[in-house]
């Protein structure tokens, strides 16, 4: 939480609610993101700071009023904690 203002993001990046359930767990690094495309333009956006994909953790759209999203979430650095070797993290 002390990595994120008053709106849930740290740098941009959203803390979402459903990421909560996977705080605690360990996780694989699927990939490094440093660019996504904006849907409405097909334009490709530079990340600022790049983001992390975790393997097996998904967007349900549970807290989004059960709309099936089924999509990656993107994790800030900041928010993991390694493990030992470099694929390995928790979701803190």
């Amino acid at each position: 939480m002390r990595t994120l203002n008053n709106q849930s993001r740290n740098r941009g990046l959203y803390f979402d609610p459903e990421m909560l359930r996977y705080c605690g767990g360990e996780y694989t690094v699927r990939g490094v993101l440093h660019g996504v495309i904006a849907e409405r333009t097909g334009e490709l956006k530079q990340m600022s700071m790049p983001s992390i994909i975790l393997e097996g953790v998904r967007n349900t759209g549970e807290y989004a009023g059960f709309n099936p999203e089924d999509e990656y979430i993107f994790w800030r650095e900041i928010w993991l904690e390694r493990l030992g070797g470099d694929a390995a993290a928790v979701a803190s």
